[in-house]
């Protein structure tokens, strides 16, 4: 078990002395060797915990062979064991009811001899760590092991990340709820998220908790911005109120001070989350507008309650002259109407004598004319509505006749139509009246069946509407009966319940929508009212947009008159963004058809290297000063293509000319090479003069051909120096040999000494030794010690001869080596030696003049 022990953190087991045990499937158990009673004695006194793991192996391996259960005073261990090596299926499934512990569990899950036993082995494990590490030992050897094991695991750690996002999305509702007012869009997303969670799994108590009270609190603010709002309104129309009033008493003043302290109150509940609202700043200006006015207008009023009393108490025609003072002295007031009727009242006051009016004659009364045309006209529509049997149709003519005669009584022919047609009238009225009646009844037995039937929510909305109206309708034939009105009604509001229902329930959902997009709209509007347009951030702005689309998209619909108030809203705040987006992006692409004028400029520039320089300016300013805001992607390629192909054009010229300089190298390059393979023919020749002139044409030719090609170290110039290197050493050798030959030459001309007698080969000798000295003075050669006398005799009478003033002319090397060698003497090796060094001294001078 020490493989297994290792993995799930238990004590090792060491190798017993038949070698550690391999994890795999136990084979048949042989007979037992050893008595389990012994065994267990042996383990309530053993100590090393190896030698009681080995007893505790042997036990279970004992029981299973024996096919008996282990005691219920034996260690898990033991269980275990026989569990592992019973070959009984069925004994095994029995025994493993009575196992306990994950970790035996899970070596029984991983050791156990029969599929089914392993399975319900490792059904009953619940630690993730014993379940993990029976899932790697199973992979590829017991796929429903491996399967149940990975099922629970990943449920497990579904599970876990499912706590783990609700107490984030639990902290998330809190530090929201915390700040005033919500923000929609995080609500929004919360509750996506929450619905989600809720979706895979079960409800969310706390979440959802949370979720209310954030909704409550955002119908809360929606009526806080609406009670603000209408504080507002009202705040304004009294303003109004009271900078127009010309006159008034002190009940109005009265009235109008209750409603400024009524909105003041009003005020001073809402929340203060409001006070950074436009709103909240006009309502305080308003009040306190109201206010001054209120003070002025109880002043103004003071005074004129004083002049009032004032002229009260005066009578008329005894006005002293002590009271036009004291009135003269009184404050008048501000108003200027009001201070001219208090004038003229006092005025009115003073002793004038006026003039009584005369009461005019009222005319008599005149007797009211009868239309009996128009009479006629509608007795005559009330016929044939008869006629008809339209009763409504009859009434409206008779009401009419009845308003025209008004009270005066026809005559004649005219009159006895008339009482046909109101006696005919009242028959169809009855008959009308019972008819209504019946079908009364009949809409009550189907407001009553529809209330004991069992129809859906959308049936009955629209049968009891109908059944009402149809009520309705007959209602303008006859009244109904009190009781059948009252069981008609009751069946029907019973019946319209679920309607009612639905509808509230739709009506809450409206209103939670309508405060949603209400808050989502004050929350664009202060974003948009918050934005600097001197330096706006056009990305934020478009992300903002794009977000708060979104959410008001996602968002629930509310009832069609708060939809299209709330839409209205939002798309004028929308469109003065979008108004500003437009002109922001139209600056942009002029900036950029600016930048593309210039780069289709540059194609027919004279100068390509300044062209060049502007076209790659020009593509940084098309990188670093292009704005945030973001173009429509069409508009962007367009506008990117066109650029780029007039920056193309100009690097096109470039290419073109680069080309066109290349194949101009290129025919230098295949100039140069002809002249070069023609010097090397001329070099390969065995002319030396030839090769000195054509050396000299090819370096004058090469020198004009390398100053065209721009370039002096190539592969050409190299050959080009190795060619005339060549062509010099050639030259040198060519020399050499034609001296070397002119020596030679002098060599085989030299004159025997046949024929010659001794004297005469004596006397050449010495001639032939005095020629060699005047070589070697000549080429500066050493000459033998025996020799030195002669050489400084010959030396000395050169010098006297310089002295003498005597130039005479010298024969050259060459022409005393060929005295020398037309001298016959007999041979002699030691001066032929000499002679050598003398012609490789002249050999070595002549090359040396063909090098310089």
């Amino acid at each position: 078990m020490s493989w297994f022990n290792e993995l799930l953190g238990g004590p090792a087991e060491k190798p017993t002395a038949h070698g550690p045990r391999r994890p795999a499937a136990p084979g048949p158990v042989p007979a037992p060797t050893v008595d389990p009673d012994a065994v267990r004695a042996a383990l309530t006194t053993v100590t090393d915990e190896e030698v009681r793991q080995r007893h505790i192996e042997e036990l279970g391996c004992a029981l299973a062979a024996m096919c008996r259960k282990p005691s219920p005073d034996d260690a898990p261990g033991v269980w275990a064991a026989a569990l592992r090596h019973v070959a009984d299926r069925s004994l095994a499934l029995q025994w493993l009811a009575s196992l306990n512990g994950d970790r035996w569990l899970g070596e029984v899950a991983v050791l156990g001899r029969f599929a089914e036993l392993r399975l319900a082995a490792v059904q009953r494990v619940a630690d993730p760590e014993v379940l993990g590490q029976v899932a790697r030992l199973s992979r590829g050897k017991d796929k429903g092991v491996f399967r149940h094991c990975s099922d629970v695991l990943r449920r497990q750690r579904q599970g876990a990340e499912r706590v783990q996002r609700t107490a984030q999305l639990a902290a998330a509702l809190h530090e929201m709820l915390s700040h005033s007012p919500l923000s929609v869009s995080c609500l929004l997303d919360l509750q996506r998220e929450l619905q989600a969670l809720e979706d895979a799994g079960e409800p969310l108590a706390e979440c959802r908790i949370l979720l209310d009270q954030a909704d409550t609190r955002l119908r809360q603010e929606s009526e806080a911005r609406h009670s603000l709002q209408a504080c507002k309104e009202e705040a304004a129309e009294l303003a109004a109120e009271c900078t127009g009033a010309a006159c008034l008493d002190a009940a109005q003043l009265q009235q109008w001070h209750d409603r400024y302290s009524a909105l003041a109150q009003r005020q001073a509940r809402l929340p203060d989350w409001l006070g950074g609202k436009a709103a909240w700043q006009q309502l305080v200006a308003s009040l306190h507008q109201i206010e001054s006015r209120l003070a002025t207008l109880a002043a103004d009023n003071t005074r004129i309650q004083a002049c009032e009393q004032f002229l009260s108490e005066l009578a008329v025609g005894s006005v002293a002259s002590d009271a036009a003072a004291a009135w003269e002295a009184l404050p008048k007031p501000d108003r200027p109407e009001v201070r001219q009727a208090l004038q003229a009242r006092w005025q009115a006051l003073q002793p004038l004598p006026q003039a009584a009016p005369l009461k005019s004659a009222e005319p008599p009364p005149t007797r009211p004319r009868i239309d009996l045309a128009a009479v006629r006209t509608l007795l005559e529509q009330m016929e044939q509505a008869l006629e008809s049997g339209h009763l409504a149709d009859a009434d409206a003519p008779a009401r009419k006749i009845k308003a025209a005669l008004g009270g005066v009584a026809l005559r004649g022919d005219l009159a006895a139509r008339l009482q046909h047609a109101h006696t005919r009238l009242s028959e169809l009225s009855g008959w009308a009246k019972w008819g209504a009646e019946k079908k009364r009844e009949h809409l009550v037995a189907a407001a009553e069946e529809l209330l004991a039937g069992n129809h859906d929510v959308d049936y009955l909305a629209r049968a009891v509407p109908a059944l009402r109206e149809e009520w309705k309708r007959l209602g303008t034939q006859a009244s109904p009966a009190l009781r059948d009105w009252e069981r008609f009604d009751a069946a029907l509001v019973k019946a319209y319940q679920p309607v009612a229902a639905q509808r509230a329930e739709e009506a809450a959902r409206r209103a939670q929508a309508r405060s949603a997009k209400e808050a989502l709209c004050s929350e664009w509007e202060a974003f948009v009212a918050a934005v600097d347009w001197e330096r706006p951030d056009y990305a934020a702005i478009e992300v903002q947009r794009d977000q708060v689309a979104k959410h008001w998209h996602a968002a629930a619909r509310a009832g069609f008159r708060d939809e299209r108030v709330l839409r209205k809203r939002f798309d004028t705040v929308v469109g003065e963004v979008d108004q500003r987006l437009v002109a922001a992006r139209a600056s942009e692409i002029q900036r950029r058809e600016q930048l593309i004028g210039a780069a289709e400029a540059l194609r027919v520039s004279p100068d390509l290297r300044a062209a060049m320089t502007e076209a790659k300016s020009l593509q940084e300013r098309w990188r670093n000063e292009a704005g945030q805001l973001r173009l429509p992607r069409s508009d962007e390629q367009k506008l990117w293509h066109r650029f780029r192909a007039a920056c193309d054009a100009v690097f096109a010229r470039r290419d073109a000319e680069r080309a066109e300089q290349s194949v101009q190298r290129e025919m230098r390059a295949q100039a140069r090479v002809a002249l070069i393979d023609a010097f090397a023919a001329a070099v390969a020749g065995a002319d030396a003069t030839h090769i000195k002139r054509a050396l000299g044409q090819f370096q004058a030719e090469w020198d004009a051909a390398k100053a065209g090609a721009g370039a002096s170290a190539d592969a050409l110039e190299q050959r080009a120096r190795d060619l005339r290197r060549q062509a010099q050493q050639r030259i040198e050798t060519l020399h050499q040999q034609a001296y070397r030959s002119q020596l030679e030459a002098l060599a085989r001309q030299a004159a025997p000494a046949d024929g010659v007698d001794a004297d005469g080969l004596a006397a050449g000798r010495e001639a032939r030794q005095a020629l060699l000295i005047d070589l070697e003075i000549a080429l500066d050669l050493p000459t033998p010690d025996e020799f030195a006398p002669a050489r400084r005799r010959h030396q000395l009478e050169r010098l006297q001869s310089r002295f003498r003033g005597g130039r005479q002319q010298r024969p050259q090397a060459e022409e005393l080596l060929a005295q020398w060698y037309a001298t016959p003497a007999s041979p002699d090796e030691p001066m032929n030696q000499r002679v050598q060094a003398v012609v490789r001294k002249l050999l070595e001078q002549s090359r040396t003049a063909a090098g310089k």
